[in-house]
């Protein structure tokens, strides 16, 4: 795959989760994401925290669309 839009389903080796952000060098799937503690929350800028993973461009060969 060469072409990418945010929030695509994919799977890329044993990661499957969504596209999060797309460069010319590289894109990003996220693969988890949770919840923070209420008490924590109001001192982040997010209620949530994502784990992702990053993919260089020479490996987006190895990158499937998937379903959710």
């Amino acid at each position: 795959m060469t072409d990418f839009f945010p929030g695509q389903f994919v799977t890329y080796r044993e990661h499957s989760g969504y596209v999060n952000f797309i460069g010319d060098s590289y894109i990003t799937l996220c693969i988890k994401e949770y919840c923070k503690p209420s008490e924590d929350v109001e001192h982040c800028k997010r209620n949530s925290t994502q784990v992702n993973v990053l993919v260089f461009r020479e490996n987006w060969k190895e990158v499937y669309e998937t379903e959710k």
